[in-house]
């Protein structure tokens, strides 16, 4: 039996107070549907985000459309103007018997009309292929037969009012080299062909409406007839992206109809079918998702915080009676050696049983605890009085003051509001960093100090822009400068010595200068205190403790450097990050 005992209290039990198991219990099931319920929420939003981004971009790609898209009419315009010229068309219809006069004037109407279509352009942009052969070849009319044999035949196998598009990357042999969409479509008389217009359209000029920001890694291809044939995919906007990657992208998109890792925005144009895609890349659109998250977070969180506080709320109205239970068995009140009211809980169940007990139990440890409450109010005692005898900023403060309106010396008492100022300033409650205005005002404090203590002749002055006072520094980090400057500086000199403290803004850094006129040092000693080989003997703080204070709170990048010359002086430069509270 007590082993039986002894196991069963070794064994750990490890169980939910019944006020808990009900919460716990409630909370489960309050935080299950409303989890199906958020999810819903948060996938749709999500999708609708999504969507939104995929249609601001969309916008900005269909303004490029439209102005490409007006491009192509301004050129369909050029071939509908070119054929209903009636001049070209007397040049097309030259027969044997008219007068070379009257050709020659159609010829040169027709030249001072087709150089007005083509002002502004870099290249001939409109030919005319003829089928007549009197037809004399000039700058803008070709022959027929100049034409590729089965580009010639598609056109003419064409209904009548349509226009063939064809891209091509390199023209004939009387051209230059270049890139066109090329727009054909031929001229009729009666039942046959009269010749053929060629009008010329730069990919440059198709690509321009398409410079536009795009995101890291997207791009815009330019897809005439079947995407699937890589010669008919042009690259009309890389954003700087691989070749090799957009190739990979857009072969698994005409492959698949989609492409891992990218939304596709896909544009037709009805004059001729082709296409203008942009790959957006979902890594870029799940950035711009990153304030939703976060929105997202808070919600759930102010949500589950709610539904506790609901839980805790009914939880409580259920357990009502064991939670009086448990407040009328608290024996608090007897460590402060208050008398313990007996537990009054009516009825039979098993609370009342508890509670009779307890009032049982209660008066056998009402003297110890008695006992107990007296040693509690010794060991408070105690402990106030060692409360009491510590000092505070307070009492300095005040004993100060008590020593200027003693002693009313006006030296003594300018230098006794210095140091008041000079330790509210440091003391500063705690605080480990605060204003350039507050570190300046600091210094002026602690060299007013410093000349009535030591006698010193000397003069000081403060240089520091307006524009930095708002910014905040480490605290007291200029100060072991100064002493340094006055101690190892001009300590010591025969004529007047003189320190400067200057500060600036320079870029996005602010800059402070330590400079005085005083006995100066060795490169050596300058390089050896900044590494730390000289600590002791330049200040009790060191510059390496400066300087490790710097890059500890500011990172590599920032801190001291020393300029002096013997006999000269020294000047010391602080380099810090210009911080503002947010």
């Amino acid at each position: 039996m007590k082993k039986r005992t002894e196991a069963r209290m070794r064994k750990p039990k490890i169980s939910l107070q019944y006020s808990q198991k009900i919460a716990l219990i409630i909370f489960l099931f309050t935080l299950i549907p409303l989890l199906a319920l958020g999810s819903f929420y948060l996938v749709k939003t999500w999708n609708t985000k999504v969507a939104e981004i995929i249609d601001s971009n969309k916008t900005q790609l269909g303004i490029g459309v439209n102005a490409i898209h007006d491009l192509f009419k301004e050129n369909t315009n050029k071939i509908v103007y070119v054929m209903s010229n009636t001049r070209l068309n007397g040049v097309l219809s030259t027969r044997h018997e008219e007068e070379i006069e009257t050709v020659w004037t159609n010829y040169n109407v027709m030249n001072d009309v087709f150089s007005a279509l083509e002002m502004g352009s870099s290249q001939k942009s409109v030919l005319v292929y003829s089928f007549n052969k009197l037809v004399y070849e000039g700058e803008y009319i070709r022959s027929g037969e100049r034409l590729d044999g089965n580009l010639k035949t598609e056109i003419l196998d064409a209904k009548e009012n349509s226009v063939i598009w064809k891209y091509r990357k390199d023209s004939d042999g009387s051209r230059a080299k270049s890139e066109d969409l090329i727009l054909y479509k031929k001229i009729m008389s009666i039942d046959n062909p009269l010749a053929i217009v060629e009008v010329r359209i730069p990919i440059a000029n198709i690509t321009a409406p398409l410079q536009f920001a795009l995101p890291q890694e997207g791009f815009i291809l330019y897809v005439t007839d079947d995407g699937a044939d890589p010669a008919n995919r042009i690259v009309v906007n890389s954003n700087q992206l691989k070749s090799e990657k957009i190739s990979a992208v857009s072969e698994q998109y005409f492959k698949n109809n989609q492409s891992n890792g990218y939304y596709t925005i896909d544009l037709e144009f009805k004059e001729n079918g082709h296409r203008v895609l942009l790959f957006l890349p979902k890594r870029e659109v799940l950035a711009n998702m990153k304030s939703f998250v976060i929105q997202a977070f808070i919600i759930i969180l102010f949500l589950l915080i709610i539904i506790i506080l609901v839980v805790k709320m009914v939880s409580k109205m259920i357990t009502k009676r064991l939670s009086r239970l448990l407040k009328e068995m608290d024996v608090e009140g007897l460590i402060n050696g208050e008398q313990l009211l007996p537990v009054d809980i009516s009825g039979n169940d098993e609370f009342a049983k508890i509670a009779s007990r307890f009032n049982k139990l209660i008066l056998r440890i009402t003297e110890y605890y008695r006992t107990l409450t007296e040693y509690e109010v010794e060991k408070k005692t105690l402990e106030m009085d060692l409360l009491q005898a510590c000092i505070n900023p307070h009492f300095l403060y005040n004993t100060l003051s008590a020593l200027k309106w003693a002693y009313p010396d006006k030296k003594l008492g300018l230098v006794i509001d210095s140091m008041v100022k000079y330790y509210r300033i440091v003391l500063s409650k705690g605080d480990k960093i605060f204003t350039i205005s507050r570190e300046i005002d600091g210094l002026h404090e602690y060299m007013t100090i410093q000349k009535f203590a030591y006698k010193a002749e000397f003069t000081f002055t403060f240089e520091i822009d307006e524009t930095v006072r708002d910014f905040l520094i480490v605290k007291n980090l200029l100060q072991p400068i100064v002493e340094n400057a006055l101690l190892h500086g001009i300590n010591g000199m025969k004529s007047k010595g003189f320190i400067a403290i200057k500060g600036r803004l320079v870029d996005e850094n602010i800059v402070f200068e330590i400079s005085d006129n005083g006995l100066g040092m060795e490169e050596d000693k300058s390089r050896n205190i900044l590494i730390g080989n000289l600590t002791n003997s330049y200040s009790g703080y060191g510059m390496k403790n400066v300087q490790k204070r710097i890059e500890t709170y500011y990172g590599k990048g920032f801190g001291l450097s020393i300029a002096s010359e013997i006999n000269q002086g020294t000047t010391i430069t602080v380099t810090i990050p210009a911080e503002k509270i947010l």
